[in-house]
């Protein structure tokens, strides 16, 4: 809210992109949960379904809410993005890395996929 504040003072607008599943929580690396000819689920990789991500998320989710309903934040909502089937994995059904590293950070590739929502939450602003 501080952020917020301070950064409508100067004319800024802050988005929030998110929630995001919990790829953290996999508990596996990128480069394991893509599938090889040994391993065609990806490897060591434990994930959660979409139901079940939705349900941890909601408190984070209803939080965000929160914050935009009183003009604190613009949410971005990605979690279709990041989480495109019934699945939540690290790979989208295409073959998409949608995370770079084990902390959730997101890959190029799905940054892209992004693009659009960031895009248009900017032209919003303007």
């Amino acid at each position: 809210r501080r952020l917020s504040r301070d950064l409508g003072a100067r004319g800024i607008g802050l988005g929030v992109v998110g929630p995001l599943p919990f790829a953290r929580e996999a508990a596996c690396e990128p480069d394991l949960a893509v599938p090889q000819w040994y391993a065609p689920g990806g490897g060591p990789c434990r994930y959660y379904s979409r139901a079940a991500t939705l349900a941890r998320l909601a408190p984070l989710d209803t939080m965000l809410e929160r914050l935009e309903a009183e003009g604190a934040i613009s949410l971005i909502r990605a979690f279709d993005i990041f989480c495109p089937g019934d699945i939540c994995g690290y790979v989208a059904a295409d073959g998409t890395m949608l995370f770079r590293d084990v902390w959730s950070h997101p890959s190029v590739e799905a940054a892209t996929l992004l693009r659009p929502a960031v895009q248009a939450w900017i032209d919003a602003e303007r």
